[in-house]
């Protein structure tokens, strides 16, 4: 049995070819892997949605996908959110409207985020090897989003995992009201002599955080403040969607949670 509808749930992207690049990218593969299920789409972010509504784009949010689903008469369906971790956005924005849903249907799966455990760890480190050529051989900086309003410990999680095992890369968040913060990395980095480094995206779209706030020559960005303090940088922009290997832990995740409500 398959999902009569599967609902994709991303934070979201205005940039039109990142949005296709990685969100319509992973809709694709999911369309191909449930044939004959209806596919939806939907933005957790209020201002993401504003934002293509200026455009002419309408996008829904996850509580008025699902409830338009309901209406329709749909009672079987597979919610697969791009969200990399039980963050804010996570737990209000789709855990709560999936809860609140819950008794509209007969069946509702939530698929997992990439980051729930050392598992997902191992996935996603051999995917990005697999994936991010540069990467092979240098010391590597991946930029995650964080919380505004709390400290999200997965980053850190993430990093004792690699520590552990020697792995040469750093992980920090542009949030900086959270930790691993830009000096965090930074001082890890000086503590090795590091002077070159590859500094790519641990974000599931590219867009204005990548191509400003990491990789773009103004002087805040962390390319530019690595570069201020003499280390080389090489910046690698395709967010984790754009790249197949990492669309596949996300598949297989939505397989999985269908697999578990039948």
């Amino acid at each position: 049995m398959r999902p009569e509808a599967v609902l994709l749930a991303s934070f979201g992207v205005a940039d039109d070819a990142a949005r296709k690049m990685s969100i319509d990218r992973l809709f694709d593969d999911l369309r191909e892997t449930f044939a004959g299920s209806e596919m939806r789409q939907a933005f957790t972010s209020n201002f993401m949605r504003e934002c293509l509504a200026a455009k002419g784009i309408r996008m829904d949010s996850l509580d008025a996908a699902l409830a338009a689903l309901a209406e329709e008469g749909v009672r079987n369906v597979l919610v697969q959110p791009t969200h990399l971790t039980r963050g804010e956005e996570y737990e209000k924005k789709i855990c709560a409207a999936v809860g609140m849903a819950r008794s509209k249907f007969d069946r509702l799966a939530l698929g997992e985020i990439l980051l729930g455990g050392e598992a997902d760890f191992a996935e996603l480190l051999a995917a990005l090897r697999a994936s991010v050529s540069a990467m092979e051989g240098h010391e590597t900086v991946l930029l995650g989003h964080g919380s505004p309003h709390r400290h999200n410990p997965v980053y850190a999680r993430f990093q004792s995992y690699m520590d552990k095992r020697n792995v040469p890369i750093h992980v920090g968040v542009l949030e900086e009201n959270d930790m691993p913060d830009f000096s965090t990395v930074l001082h890890r980095l000086q503590s090795r002599d590091v002077r070159e480094i590859v500094l790519a995206p641990l974000l599931f779209s590219g867009g204005r955080h990548v191509t400003d706030d990491m990789a773009g020559d103004d002087k805040r960005s962390w390319k530019s403040r690595f570069e201020a303090e003499g280390i080389r940088v090489h910046a690698v922009c395709k967010g984790l969607g754009e790249h197949e290997a990492i669309r596949r832990i996300y598949v297989g995740k939505a397989q999985r949670a269908w697999r578990d409500v039948l």
